[in-house]
């Protein structure tokens, strides 16, 4: 089960990550959480799919530890640790760790700016039926829901659906790069991802529609469509070209199964998939934008962040939406510093 709250507002002295920010301010230190293990890492390189630096200070997780995650607004590292009961790793586990995107479950960098607090208990699948937006706290208690760090999937009963990757030149481009195994497998898998977004956003049109949407919200969410299918041909080129071989996506069956329309999914799907999801998708586009070198890739990631942004404020317009015509049922407030 996961259950996510958002607390609004406040000073926040670790906050969601804004890579570019913190890059520019020196050394940036990054609150890291997996399934067994937090850290803080003191960051010496991005990349499109990880974040590599140097371990400060660690805490091992019971098993299930990061289904429990909160972080209260301002709150640090070791308070987090000694309220959960965290044990503490010795000196000696201190090196060099790099972390792949795929395994944070949580991940706030240390920044001096006043702003939103995110606190994520994190999960695979979810159990209740129960939406509450409102007041200070953002609260979902959620059916079928997961967590991405790759923008909006596409979901069956919660559960996220990719499609096989096959010997295709029809989603890509030749680029000129060198032979990188471990490159391609990192934009095969953001490939698969960007792919799957766009049946998820077919699906969310026609959900739209059967609840009654106006024509601005079906507009942006085809919008989006079209952008995930330009996203999903340039990551592909880009995993082809560090392959040695065209790649693309196979039969994705998947997206042809649906589940009924509801204010409250949807509403819980445009926060969790959208705003959050789609979010920190585009942060951490642009994040690995600043530090990449080759300038196609750079140009990639700059276009992905800036799509990922506004497809963020898509998922807050519409949960907005949802709530409006739920007058009494739901309720909602827009976090501290956000700007659709």
């Amino acid at each position: 089960m996961l259950l996510l709250i958002l607390g609004l507002g406040g000073c926040a002295t670790w906050s969601p990550v804004e890579r570019g920010d913190v890059v520019e301010e020196g050394t940036p230190r990054l609150f890291v959480v997996t399934e067994g293990t937090a850290m803080i890492l003191a960051v010496e390189r991005w990349s499109a799919g990880s974040v590599e630096g140097v371990v400060e200070r660690s805490w091992s997780l019971p098993p299930g530890g990061a289904a429990v995650v909160t972080v209260a607004s301002g709150e640090a590292p070791e308070e987090v640790a000694a309220r959960l009961g965290w044990v503490a790793n010795a000196p000696g586990a201190r090196g060099h760790a790099t972390v792949q995107d795929s395994e944070i479950v949580l991940e706030r960098a240390y920044h001096p700016r006043t702003g939103l607090t995110v606190l994520a208990i994190g999960g695979s699948v979810l159990g209740a039926a129960a939406l509450v937006l409102g007041g200070i706290f953002l609260v979902l208690l959620a059916t079928g829901f997961g967590t991405t760090t790759e923008g909006r999937p596409l979901r069956v009963r919660g559960e996220a659906k990719l499609a096989p990757v096959t010997s295709s030149g029809e989603w890509s481009e030749p680029l000129d790069l060198e032979p990188d195994p471990a490159q391609a497998r990192i934009w095969l898998e953001r490939a698969r991802k960007e792919h799957a977004s766009i049946p998820a956003f077919a699906k969310l049109s026609l959900e739209l529609v059967a609840l009654g949407a106006p024509p601005e919200l079906l507009a942006r969410v085809h919008r989006a469509a079209l952008q995930e299918i330009e996203h999903a041909r340039m990551c592909f080129a880009v995993a082809s070209a560090h392959a040695g071989e065209s790649l693309g996506p196979g039969p994705l069956p998947a997206a042809l199964e649906t589940e009924p329309a509801t204010f409250a999914r949807v509403a819980m799907s445009s926060i969790v998939d959208g705003v959050i999801g789609e979010g920190a998708a585009g942060e951490r586009a642009s994040s690995a934008a600043h530090v990449e070198d080759h300038p196609e890739i750079a140009r990639i990631l700059d276009v992905i962040a800036a799509d990922e942004a506004e497809h963020a404020a898509l998922g807050w317009a519409i949960a907005k939406w949802c709530v409006a015509r739920q007058a009494g049922a739901m309720t909602i407030a827009p976090p501290a510093g956000f700007r659709p």
